[in-house]
């Protein structure tokens, strides 16, 4: 929101000439608009709280002067900060989707492979079964000539008698 001269002094219970003052004194950056007028911000009413906090310290104009200055260039640097965090959030963010995907893929891969370690169980299961009945039918195939020759020799023994 923008306030004029007026109502932004109305703001901060003084008169409009100190913020022309302050704006001199301590080389403020207040914004104009098109017809050159003054506009006040919160940003604006904000460091005029600032100064007069500082005044209620009893620090002088040009302490004041001196903090003002550093606070620009320690919120510049603050924003420069704020802007590392984000982009780091953002990559971390990333890195976190990142690596719950893979998780994903891997349980998938885990099923899959647990999937086809049980079908070829399975298979192995169904071809030993087969070797089983081949092998019981070659033992009964066996079982009955060993039968057949127990008997042929049995009749033999009694031919020769």
């Amino acid at each position: 929101m923008k306030y004029t001269i007026t109502q932004a002094s109305n703001i901060l219970d003084c008169k409009p000439y100190l913020l022309r003052f302050y704006e001199d004194e301590f080389e403020l950056q207040i914004p104009r608009g098109s017809n050159n007028r003054r506009y006040y911000t919160t940003k604006e009413i904000d460091i005029f709280r600032y100064i007069e906090a500082l005044k209620g310290e009893g620090k002088r104009n040009k302490e004041i002067k001196e903090t003002l200055h550093k606070s620009k260039d320690e919120i510049i640097f603050e924003e420069i900060e704020e802007e590392k965090p984000k982009e780091e959030d953002n990559n971390i963010t990333c890195l976190i989707k990142t690596i719950n995907s893979l998780r994903e893929e891997i349980e998938n891969l885990k099923q899959q492979d647990a999937f086809k370690q049980r079908d070829e169980l399975i298979t192995e299961n169904a071809r030993l079964k087969m070797k089983l009945k081949e092998k019981s039918y070659e033992l009964s195939i066996l079982k009955e000539k060993y039968n057949a020759l127990k008997q042929a020799k049995k009749r033999s023994l009694f031919k020769f008698e």
